[in-house]
């Protein structure tokens, strides 16, 4: 037996082995899905396009219509 380590909440995404199979050694058996990161990471994804978004409100109130294009572009890869 391997110990294992599994530090805060995690929920299984996937698990790739059922009741009774056999495994081997260095096997994925179940991927975890770490809900309190994710959220961590999706709040952060959050902030940034509210700040793109207020930039995109700035170029528009005064830019030309290249640099808005630009900024549109810019934001959109985001």
């Amino acid at each position: 037996m391997v110990p294992w380590v599994c530090t805060g909440r995690s929920k299984i995404c996937q698990l790739f082995v059922k009741e009774g199979d056999k495994v081997k050694g260095r096997q994925v058996i179940p991927i975890l899905v770490n809900r309190p990161r994710l959220q961590a990471a999706y709040q952060e994804a959050q902030a940034a396009l509210k700040i793109a978004q207020i930039i995109l409100e700035e170029v528009q109130s005064g830019a030309m219509f290249g640099e808005i294009e630009a900024q549109k572009a810019r934001i959109a890869r985001i």
